[in-house]
């Protein structure tokens, strides 16, 4: 737990880019430029035993990540998000995997996924890796080496997108809201 919970949180601390806002005072209606952020792991507080450190820097538009059995790191790479202006400078929608090392060991997706993913999930139960596209579909991975499979498509969509995938006792659930913002 401790090795996945560090795994994790080093994910986290270094997946993120954010804009610099301070640096940057845009006009109103425009956009603020990104800029990638410098992770530094001396500036997470956790448990005493735990220690964190970057496990992967220099990602673009990471959205969520999880580790399989393996312990290798998928990262769920959304892609162009509401019209960005930079869109001729960002990866397409993907996720990469990472072995225990931080060795890219695949990417899947390109060319497949069209829509900004949300939180992806790994299914202990089944050893499956579940990726959704934004509010339309849900694709099935078994293992590194396993091959795409499309299990959900045509998904209603509303303000809030399908996410949160989880499973047990053979069945998969995932947060899917309803038009109108009724969440």
């Amino acid at each position: 737990v401790k090795v996945f919970f560090s795994l994790m949180l080093a994910a986290a601390t270094t997946i993120c880019t954010i804009p610099a806002a301070t640096a940057q005072t845009p006009k109103v209606g425009q956009w603020i430029k990104r800029l990638p952020v410098n992770p530094d792991p001396t500036k997470v507080v956790v448990p005493p035993g735990y220690k964190v450190e970057v496990f992967k820097a220099g990602l673009d538009t990471p959205s969520s990540a999880t580790v399989d059995k393996e312990g290798n790191l998928w990262v769920a790479i959304s892609g162009v998000l509401l019209g960005s202006p930079e869109a001729d400078q960002i990866e397409p929608a993907h996720v990469k995997i990472f072995d225990r090392t931080g060795k890219l060991v695949r990417e899947v997706g390109k060319g497949t996924f069209k829509t900004v993913m949300n939180e992806i999930g790994y299914c202990a139960e089944n050893g499956k890796t579940y990726i959704p596209e934004y509010g339309e579909k849900i694709w099935e991975m078994n293992g590194v080496n396993g091959e795409l499979k499309l299990i959900i498509r045509d998904l209603p969509i509303g303000d809030h997108r399908n996410g949160g995938i989880t499973c047990k006792d053979g069945f998969i659930y995932f947060a899917l809201g309803l038009p109108s913002n009724s969440g």
